[in-house]
């Protein structure tokens, strides 16, 4: 069951940095960009605001970005409220584009950085307004920046690894070797001795 998941494993890597090669291989012609937003009721007063985004730059990296926040609405429909009773004539237009213009300004952190070491970056933290504001909002972000290249050996290694032992214990196993440690199985074709791993009955005779 364990060799079964670990070979699966190694086909999703190798899947995936064949993916990555061939978002590497694109960026240059047409960088791809995802993005990915999602707006939830807490309650009456809050609203949770979520934001995904993945970049595959011509610049030869990946950027990937999240962003959280709570947007708290009540002290600005309080004043809503209070302005309605003390001004019946008036529109409450500036007030929601108020309510608007703080979101993205937010968001920007989710975006590609401006600057990157050799491909490389890695930011995050949180963000609480002004109390003073009537909309209040609390967020967090994290946003990192890894080459392709990088990316395309570190999703290799998996399935590098696993074609390696594959090939391993086939030679050992064509040696009449245990394919587990490596021991000598002349003696004992059946189960090893060294470490009782199940060899088969076949075991060509070793060289």
């Amino acid at each position: 069951m364990l060799r079964r998941i670990r070979k699966i494993l190694a086909i999703l890597s190798l899947l995936l940095a064949l993916t990555t090669a061939i978002l590497w291989l694109r960026s240059y012609g047409k960088p791809f960009h995802f993005s990915k937003e999602n707006q939830k009721s807490i309650d009456r007063d809050r609203e949770l605001y979520r934001n995904f985004e993945f970049h595959s730059l011509d610049a030869g990296y990946v950027s990937i970005g999240y962003v959280s926040a709570i947007v708290d609405y009540s002290q600005e429909r309080a004043e809503r409220e209070r302005m309605r009773k003390k001004y019946p004539d008036i529109t409450d237009i500036i007030l929601n584009s108020h309510s608007e213009s703080r979101l993205p300004s937010f968001q920007h952190h989710a975006t590609p950085p401006k600057k990157t070491v050799a491909g490389f970056s890695f930011d995050y933290g949180s963000h609480q307004s002004n109390r003073a504001i009537l909309l209040t909002l609390t967020g967090k972000w994290i946003r990192i920046s890894l080459p392709h290249w990088f990316l395309v050996v570190l999703l290799s290694l998996p399935g590098i690894v696993h074609a390696t032992r594959r090939f391993k214990r086939r030679l050992r196993h064509r040696r009449g070797l245990c394919s587990t440690c490596g021991y000598d199985l002349r003696g004992s074709k059946d189960i090893c001795p060294e470490c009782g791993a199940t060899t088969g009955k076949s075991a060509a005779p070793a060289r």
